[in-house]
């Protein structure tokens, strides 16, 4: 199994929520700031994404937006339409309250009473487990856009409307499972996209993982964290000079070798204690001569300084 396979089979989709949401022609959502990641997919006419100081994005049907670390954004139909909070419009709709987070039994179906639709949108929220330390979201521009004319999401985005619509009118047991692993397929898919596709807009870890050398030691490092990993080990191991491996390696995933490797040892840990590994056995698993040295190493992480070992 490739890497990136592996990293998104370790990808913990924690929840979804998938909503029918119009777009008023004089009006917008304002999504605000939270904790996921918000997907947009436009079914059908047209809006203008805001998006921090950015000029604002014209979107089409067919068209997906998606803010990897939900910084504050809104969709109008025009760039200086009122906008409405996202929570507002859910309670003025009817539908019961919802935080980030909280898995439903059907879609939500939000409505408009601002006047005639401009656009309707397939609305997603991701949200990972300990997402701040999940090197393939924190790897993803603020702002991924994905054009009608990447045909490799169209059939997955047109069978989730269809599902959504079939859900939101007629509501069967097990939605809440079949929609989260739907949108844990679409998530696999937009990382895929952008590492193959957009490469040039990716940063740390899938950008290092498409270059060649580091790719390759990035491989090594996941594929045997019990194994006592120097630079100049790896160095040797891939064919590159100690200083030359330092120099791509950090600048490329953004810390030095040293930094990533404590800091994936420590999220490798603590994923295997959750399933109720042993300190001893855990400490093993992750390279560390002992359980002493291993609490040595999460002191170290907790105060900030990273454990070269």
């Amino acid at each position: 199994m490739d890497l990136l396979s592996r990293m998104l089979a370790e990808t913990h989709l924690e929840s979804s929520l998938l909503a029918s949401l119009p777009i008023a022609q004089n009006g917008g959502v304002d999504f605000g700031q939270g904790s996921g990641s918000p997907t947009h997919y436009v079914q059908s006419g047209e809006a203008w994404v805001h998006f921090g100081q950015q000029e604002p994005i014209l979107v089409r049907p067919g068209d997906l937006v998606m803010v990897p670390r939900w910084e504050w954004h809104a969709m109008a139909a025009s760039p200086g339409a009122p906008t409405s909070g996202i929570m507002s419009i859910v309670e003025r709709s009817g539908e019961p309250r919802w935080n980030p987070g909280d898995l439903l039994d059907r879609p939500l179906r939000l409505s408009i009473n601002e006047g005639a639709e401009c656009c309707h949108l397939l609305s997603m929220i991701f949200r990972l487990n300990r997402p701040e330390s999940s090197p393939l979201l924190m790897s993803l521009p603020s702002i991924v856009l994905v054009r009608r004319a990447d045909q490799q999401l169209g059939p997955i985005m047109e069978a989730t409307a269809r599902f959504v619509a079939e859900e939101a009118s007629a509501p069967a047991p097990g939605y809440s499972i079949a929609s989260n692993r739907l949108a844990g397929l679409l998530f696999i898919q937009i990382i895929r996209h952008q590492m193959n596709h957009q490469s040039g807009d990716v940063r740390g870890f899938l950008r290092a993982l498409s270059d060649k050398a580091i790719g390759h030691a990035l491989t090594l490092m996941h594929g045997d964290l019990a194994k006592p990993w120097t630079l100049a080990m790896l160095a040797r191991e891939i064919g590159l000079s100690r200083s030359a491996l330092a120099e791509r390696f950090a600048r490329l995933m953004g810390v030095p070798f040293a930094t990533y490797l404590a800091g994936l040892r420590m999220e490798k840990a603590a994923a295997w204690l959750e399933r109720g590994e042993s300190v001893k056995s855990v400490a093993a698993l992750c390279g560390y001569a002992n359980g002493h040295s291993f609490a040595r190493a999460e002191d170290q992480r907790a105060i900030g300084t990273p454990f070269v070992g």
